[in-house]
């Protein structure tokens, strides 16, 4: 079977059994995404979308803010969309390859970049912290990080924050879903510019 017939085929399934309801467009797309590549459908109910991150992270990407992720497979996965595109800069930031004080000055320096935080809840409560000191105000923050009782701290902590973000609400996440909303954003971004341009 063709893989992009099998892909249309999975999708339309996912469509079914995921409602629109509460999501934009966009959102539902990356939401959809993230189902596709995890084949977990509670990811829909778990994923939430504060403070327009998808405009704000479209924006960014416009601008060529820089993307620092906290996983090389990130890196990896994302890194030939970007030059492709936007041609953003994308830094790695992976512990314990990177010293804790690295990251964080690589953060002050990078005050409205956009964070994609995959796997290091550390490195994300490091980042929040800095946004509640008013030290940075990143552009976008995607956290996917697994975890239990520090991951449910730390995201009570983004979703009182004022940074536009995506996070999922549960102990579940990891790098995938990190690499799917990228990949999702960096592409609906694309689209949605070159259409600017060319109107």
């Amino acid at each position: 079977m063709d893989w992009n017939l099998l892909a249309a085929q999975n999708f339309h399934i996912i469509e079914q059994k995921i409602s629109r309801e509460g999501f934009t467009a966009a959102e539902y797309e990356l939401v959809r995404r993230v189902v596709y590549s995890s084949g977990d459908l509670e990811y829909a109910a778990l994923l939430k979308f504060a403070h327009q991150p998808v405009t704000a992270g479209a924006a960014a990407l416009q601008k060529r803010v820089p993307v620092i992720v906290d996983a090389g497979a990130i890196r990896t996965e994302i890194g030939p969309l970007l030059e492709r595109t936007f041609a953003n800069p994308i830094a790695c930031l992976e512990a314990p390859v990177t010293p804790l004080k690295q990251r964080q000055e690589l953060a002050l320096h990078h005050p409205e970049g956009i964070y994609v935080v995959g796997k290091n809840l550390l490195w994300l409560s490091l980042l929040l912290e800095l946004v509640k000191s008013s030290q940075i105000s990143p552009s976008l923050i995607v956290a996917t990080p697994a975890g239990f009782i520090r991951k449910e701290k730390v995201n009570r902590q983004l979703k009182l924050s004022h940074i536009p973000h995506i996070r999922i609400d549960s102990s579940k996440g990891g790098i995938s879903p990190a690499i799917a909303l990228l990949k999702g954003l960096i592409t609906l971004a694309w689209l949605a510019y070159n259409q600017t341009m060319e109107g």
